[in-house]
């Protein structure tokens, strides 16, 4: 007998489905092989027509005056982004970081993330020892029904030859060698300092930046320091794109004060890339020794980074070498499987 799982896909209905709504994806891709899962897509959005690029049947669902109404009834409800129904069926809820309850907790974002708390779901979902540690400051009371279930990362990224990215190359005017980031420019990701590292980097080499577009304060400083013309922002790429991108960069570049995990070190990772990146609790847990361990606070540490990088072959062999390594280690279908072990824990929970 199937368990069926209503689980949210509303963050994944962006046209380029990233962060949480590629862990979504990915989930759902890998949950075909837990064979006795049955998964239903849930929007939250009133005009979910981006359903169908996920497989199985979606069933949409408004949110009115906090009472969820469904088409149907399922076993099990999974909330993977801070959000779960008032329901009388069990319900799993995936946290992916904390960041909004310590940095904004008036926002609408830490509003939303307390009231699915609140809401008291059967079992928690975290991405890593790191973002369960920093739950339980806020939220003590959930330690006993919280368990760490590491994202994976797709088979998707994998080495290339340079000679397969001749065209994209071309496209965007890849003539220099340069850092490439992924990700978005908010506060946490600490532009600001790559940018300050850029400027005292005296190397022909650009930082090339995919996914978010540079804030106007972060553009006023990258003129400021006269770095303008070396950063490329090219927002939003294909993933093939992106994949070929890792490939032909010098290394990812990713610096951010905080994260609950951290995909694009293994994206790179797997590409055969190397990584520089913060010497911060949660990427030591995931990175390991496989990459350039830098201060975020620190230009001068970055731009070290940076350097070694650059200058150091032998070092770049040794990235490559223990980042694919390492990247092994992380995969969807063991996510799929780690996740479907959590929703049974919830269906049994208060019945011993």
């Amino acid at each position: 007998m199937s368990l069926k799982v209503g689980i949210d896909v509303t963050a994944v209905l962006n046209r380029i489905p990233r962060g949480i709504g590629s862990y979504i994806f990915e989930l759902i891709s890998h949950m075909e092989s837990v064979n006795f899962i049955k998964l239903f897509k849930v929007s939250r959005l009133k005009y979910p027509g981006r359903l169908k690029r996920l497989k199985g049947p979606g069933y949409p669902f408004f949110d009115l005056n906090g009472k969820a109404y469904f088409m149907r009834k399922f076993d099990l409800f999974h909330g993977t982004d801070a959000y779960i129904p008032n329901a009388k069926f069990p319900t799993v809820l995936t946290v992916h970081d904390v960041y909004p309850l310590i940095k904004h907790p008036e926002s609408r974002t830490a509003r939303k993330l307390r009231r699915a708390l609140e809401r008291k779901p059967t079992a928690i979902i975290v991405i890593s020892e790191f973002a369960k540690k920093e739950l339980l400051k806020f939220f003590p009371e959930v330690e006993a029904k919280t368990y760490v279930v590491y994202n994976g990362v797709s088979e998707f990224w994998e080495r290339i030859e340079a000679r397969h990215c001749l065209d994209l190359k071309q496209k965007f005017e890849l003539d220099k060698p340069f850092f490439v980031y992924a990700g978005e420019t908010e506060e946490r990701k600490n532009i600001e300092n790559l940018l300050e590292a850029l400027s005292i980097l005296n190397e022909d080499v650009e930082l090339v930046m995919t996914g978010g577009l540079l804030k106007g304060h972060q553009r006023d400083l990258a003129k400021k320091l006269s770095v303008q013309d070396r950063v490329k922002e090219l927002g939003y790429v294909e993933k093939y794109e992106l994949k070929c991108i890792y490939n032909l960069a010098v290394a990812l570049i990713f610096v951010s004060l905080y994260e609950g995990f951290g995909l694009p070190l293994l994206e790179a990772m797997r590409c055969g890339t190397p990584v520089v990146a913060s010497d911060i609790e949660v990427f030591r847990e995931i990175g390991n020794d496989a990459f350039v361990k830098v201060n975020p606070q620190s230009p001068e540490s970055i731009k070290e980074g940076m350097l070694k990088v650059l200058q150091d072959e032998s070092l770049r062999e040794q990235l490559v070498e223990k980042g694919l390594k390492n990247a092994r280690k992380f995969s969807w279908s063991r996510t799929a499987v780690e996740t479907a072990k959590v929703y049974n824990l919830a269906l049994n929970y208060g019945k011993s």
